[in-house]
């Protein structure tokens, strides 16, 4: 219930940071609490963390930077991604995935691509090396780069079969139907034969038994469900079957579907060979 009300107020943390002077009082709350708790003095600004899926934390949300060290490492146990892989993320945000992907492999290349270019600013001065690259793509996004270019033209930065692996984090999950399909042929172009994508999703198959609380994809658009139609990127909500339908012509089939008692779902493809 607590979420739903601030929801209703604030559909999207990235729509509060663009609020005036919330992200200078968010910085000066910051400025205190790296005094008070080393463990955000390496973290980015506040006002820029509050962007990513830090859920109602906008301030002491250091958690989520931890967190990504599980996600990455259970794609490593099962040995979807491993040494020399050639690895793209989708909405690298500030890095997280990077830096654990750094910790835990060998690889080759890492692209991180995001459509919010203080981010992608930030992560080019902090993490960027040889191996670790950033990309910034002006796409439009109501809710995080409402003055960017339509998806539809665009392309990865990458050639045809050059990715091993590829990682989403909450990317479809803010994607209409148009886009998302869009996205799904980009990541079948550049995926190699044998290669894997980990993408997460609101599956309205998995999640009917819980909306109404945290969420409830009440309002119905073209070939998806949206939580809020104001900003309708705030939250998209897809069942299985049109994902299938979105991949499979793209040469990438479901292989497994993960967190099916979450909030969100993590579908894993694989690239026929």
């Amino acid at each position: 219930m607590k979420d739903r009300l601030i929801r209703r107020v604030v559909p999207s943390l990235p729509i509060l940071a663009r609020w005036p002077v919330v992200p200078q009082v968010l910085d000066a709350l910051d400025w205190g609490l790296r005094r008070c708790d080393r463990t955000y003095a390496s973290l980015p600004p506040a006002s820029l963390r509050m962007r990513i899926g830090v859920s109602n934390r906008i301030l002491r949300n250091a958690a989520v930077f931890h967190e990504a060290q599980t996600i990455v490492g259970r794609f490593v146990d099962r040995g979807w991604v491993g040494a020399g892989a050639r690895i793209v993320d989708l909405g690298s945000g500030l890095g997280r995935n990077a830096i654990a992907f750094d910790d835990q492999l060998k690889f080759e290349s890492y692209d991180g691509i995001d459509i919010d270019t203080e981010m992608v600013a930030w992560c080019i001065d902090h993490i960027a090396n040889e191996s670790i690259r950033f990309h910034y793509a002006d796409l439009f996004s109501a809710v995080y780069n409402p003055t960017g270019q339509p998806v539809a033209s665009y392309r990865l930065p990458l050639v045809d079969g050059s990715i091993s692996f590829s990682l989403g984090i909450s990317i479809f999950s803010h994607l209409l139907r148009a886009d998302a399909a869009h996205y799904a042929a980009e990541l079948g172009r550049v995926t190699e034969p044998g290669g894997y994508a980990c993408h997460t999703f609101f599956l309205l198959d998995h999640l009917r038994p819980r909306l109404g609380d945290r969420w409830t994809f009440a309002h119905e658009a073209e070939g998806c469900w949206l939580e809020n139609p104001k900003y309708p990127e705030a939250a998209v909500g897809f069942n299985e079957a049109d994902v299938v339908a979105m991949f499979a012509p793209n040469g990438l089939e479901i292989v497994e579907v993960l967190d099916k008692d979450l909030h969100q779902q993590t579908v894993v493809f694989r690239r026929r060979a």
